[in-house]
Order: C-alpha cells, then sequence, then structure tokens
C-alpha cells in the first residue's frame, strides 16, 4: 500500500485523496458511518473513523482548562465532535487537520445539530488497520 500522505492543493489540505484511500476502513463494519449516527438515541454511544477536517483549540470559561471542538468526515457525512479536557490533554498534539483517528463517544441529539462528545481517541488504530505507521497516542 502507499504510504500515507496529505497533498497540498491551492494551499489548502484537503482529505479527499485520504478518505478515498480509507474507503474499506471507515465503511467497514468495525466502525459506524457519521450519517448513520442519527439513527441513535441521545447520548448512544458509538464508535467511528474519519479524516480530521478542523480543530479548533479553545478553553472553559470557568477554569480556563483547554478543549477542543474537531471537526471529522467519513465518506457520508461531517460530525462536529467536542473533545474535553480529559481526553484532549491526551492526544492534543495529534488533532491535526487530515489525520485519521477513530473516535468513541456519545451522541448530543438535544439540538437540530447533531453532535458528539469524544470519550476515547486512538490516532494509532486506522493507521495500523490500513497497515501504515503513526504515532501511538491511544487513551
Amino acid at each position: 500500500m502507499k504510504s500515507f500522505r496529505m497533498r497540498k492543493s491551492s494551499s489548502v489540505f484537503t482529505s479527499a485523496d485520504i478518505l478515498g484511500r480509507l474507503r474499506g476502513l471507515v465503511c467497514s463494519e468495525k466502525y459506524r458511518s457519521i450519517a448513520s449516527l442519527s439513527e441513535l438515541d441521545d447520548r448512544a454511544p458509538f464508535k467511528i473513523a474519519g479524516a480530521i477536517v478542523n480543530v479548533e483549540k479553545k478553553f472553559t470559561r470557568r477554569d480556563g482548562k483547554p478543549f477542543a471542538v474537531v471537526w471529522l468526515e467519513d465518506l457520508t457525512q461531517m460530525l462536529e465532535v467536542v473533545v474535553w479536557n480529559e481526553v484532549y490533554l491526551k492526544v492534543s498534539d495529534a488533532l491535526v487537520s487530515g489525520r485519521v483517528i477513530e473516535i468513541k463517544g456519545t451522541l448530543d441529539k438535544r439540538e437540530e445539530v447533531l453532535r458528539a462528545t469524544a470519550t476515547e481517541i486512538d490516532c494509532s488504530r486506522p493507521a495500523k488497520l490500513m497497515g501504515e505507521g503513526t504515532i501511538d497516542r491511544r487513551i
């Protein structure tokens, strides 16, 4: 298998090529598609894999603790995932656009837009399943 690398297109990183290479992984029985999450109940647990599109680092109002809002996409849809401080501190350096990750989390269906909260992020498992190398950062 070819080496997992991102291409730069007009100075903007795109995950289209990455997702193309990951078609078998993202749509496998190991992971739900992001589109299928709407079938689950509020606060239901799930496991997905996809490419990070964007990461916004933020700080809690009360304590000033860092956390992130991550936009993840697979071949079906995009999902906004909140990565609270406890999880964020363990994988913050690995949360970069284009990286393929596995997220275990819970759904938040209280608003019109489907959102999620990450309970565990594994940056190494998707690459291992594809036969690629990556950093080992599992929480």
